[in-house]
């Protein structure tokens, strides 16, 4: 991207994993990225149509998952060979296709892109955070798009984020600090990375957390849980019950402004939802033209090398 695109560029956020009444709600909000799974895709073709008659009505923007989480956690298998038929079969439909990964091996993720690349198709080639950080260089040298992930499955504190991707950067940026691929940031909803690093995109699942938890997001207090159904919901710390009375007509102001009212966001979790979504969609407008500048203060330790995997990038070797 040139400087002056580069600057106009706000972050992706992909919407995952919607369905149902939630679909209508993403697009009333403006939503108009998505992602989707080839993993509950591949057996369901009148989903398919479904998605493409959505896509031309709206212009959306689909990106396609092959599903290597699920394939983690559920145990299912999926052939690159069946998977580059469904993506041939449905080119017409799908902006972005995220390449066959293998979490822990990166060696087989490259194979399998470049596979892809044979055959026409240019991947997103995703890294997963403890692989061998050796291959970054060789992913940054063949694909466009970039993909970072292994977030999802495993709990990592942001502080440590915060120091891999200072590093990460570093391979796919130039002497301005913008980047020379773009990178996605898969299933990532920390929102101080972005403020920091220049994603291209993210995806995620937070828009559910309206019925996973009774939770609505606000920009001045962070996640507010809404119900008074159990005795510690009215004691936590985000509670909206915990707000002072100033605090709470702020936020109240807020959801009249957009046709939300108290009683509907406390006992209705698909007005939350729906309050969570238009949120998300607005809020990721903030994270626009950011640069990356190598301000880290890293200690190149254990928990680091456990991090990285099995190299930790030095500062001679990333000059």
């Amino acid at each position: 991207m040139t400087d002056q695109l580069y600057e106009a560029h706000e972050l992706k956020l992909f919407l995952s994993s919607l369905g149902g009444i939630y679909v209508p709600m993403a697009i009333k909000s403006g939503s108009t990225c998505w992602l989707e799974s080839y993993a509950f895709l591949r057996d369901d073709p009148d989903e398919v149509d479904r998605l493409r008659a959505l896509r031309k009505k709206h212009g959306l923007t689909l990106m396609l998952d092959c599903g290597a989480f699920t394939v983690m956690t559920k145990g299912i298998t999926i052939t690159r060979e069946d998977f580059l038929h469904f993506c041939q079969k449905n080119h017409d439909m799908f902006d972005i296709i995220i390449g066959l990964d293998v979490m822990n091996h990166p060696e087989e993720t490259f194979d399998n892109c470049k596979f892809f690349q044979s055959e026409g198709i240019d991947p997103m080639a995703c890294f997963h955070i403890g692989e061998d950080f050796s291959w970054v260089q060789k992913f940054v040298d063949n694909f466009e798009y970039l993909g970072i992930g292994g977030i999802a499955a495993k709990p990592i504190a942001t502080t440590e984020l915060d120091r891999f991707f200072s590093d990460f950067f570093r391979y796919i940026v130039d002497d301005k600090g913008l980047p020379i691929r773009k990178l996605h940031a898969l299933g990532i909803a920390r929102w101080k990375l972005f403020e920091k690093f220049p994603f291209y995109s993210t995806d995620s699942t937070i828009w559910m957390e309206g019925f996973r938890t009774a939770t609505v997001f606000s920009e001045e207090f962070g996640p507010l849980l809404m119900t008074d159904r159990d005795e510690n919901m009215g004691k936590s710390k985000n509670s909206f019950l915990r707000l002072d009375k100033v605090q709470q007509g702020r936020e109240l102001d807020r959801w009249r402004a957009k046709g939300f009212t108290y009683e509907q966001l406390r006992t209705d979790r698909d007005a939350r939802t729906a309050w969570n979504i238009d949120y998300l969609v607005n809020f990721v407008k903030k994270f626009k033209g950011v640069k990356y500048r190598d301000n880290r203060t890293l200690l190149f330790g254990r928990e680091n090398e456990v991090l990285w995997g099995n190299e930790v990038p030095s500062a001679k070797k990333l000059v």
